[in-house]
């Protein structure tokens, strides 16, 4: 298990890096134009951070695109994202005393 400190930094630095690297100009103007935005929400979700999850998925889609696996990576992708929408609706619902 990971030691449980913030990922923001390279969390940010991973989604950059991914954008940049697709060539795409709208990919990279979209997450260029969202990520003031990543920033704000990433501050207010540090306490709640699964960095054991967030390290799963990079590393597994780091490793899909290394492959040039491009159905798998986008497959992680969006298990990530979905792994993360999960973990922080269980948070704020814990956080209100709602058990779902």
């Amino acid at each position: 298990m990971l030691k449980k400190k913030p990922i923001i930094v390279p969390d940010l630095m991973f989604h950059g890096t991914l954008a940049k690297s697709t060539k795409n100009e709208v990919i990279i103007q979209v997450y260029s134009s969202l990520v003031e935005f990543f920033k704000k929400l990433r501050m207010e979700m540090v306490i709640n951070d699964d960095v054991d999850n967030a390290f799963f998925y990079h590393k597994e889609i780091l490793k899909a695109i290394k492959e040039k696996n491009s159905e798998k990576s986008s497959m992680l992708m969006r298990r990530h994202i979905e792994d993360v929408q999960l973990h922080y609706k269980k948070k704020m619902l814990n956080e209100m005393g709602v058990n779902d």
